[in-house]
């Protein structure tokens, strides 16, 4: 079994956000609060791992409503 080159690895990571933002705005969407908190905390630590790789040392800006309004 090979390992994943990095380009692979950023790959992944970049489907995985894309994924996490669309269940995002469908639990938005539905109003299902709930799945949408758990998302919005998995989203900003996928953006918060993306950002610290790419040398960005500050964390996500969170608007009020829960959004990182940069990530969408």
């Amino acid at each position: 079994m090979r390992r994943i080159t990095e380009v692979e690895r950023k790959a992944i990571r970049r489907c995985a956000i894309e994924c996490v933002e669309s269940a995002l705005r469908l639990c938005d969407e539905a109003g299902d609060g709930s799945p949408a908190c758990h998302l919005q905390l998995g989203l900003d630590m996928l953006l918060a791992l993306e950002r610290g790789e790419n040398g960005v040392s500050s964390l996500p800006d969170i608007d009020s409503d829960g959004i990182d309004s940069e990530a969408l």
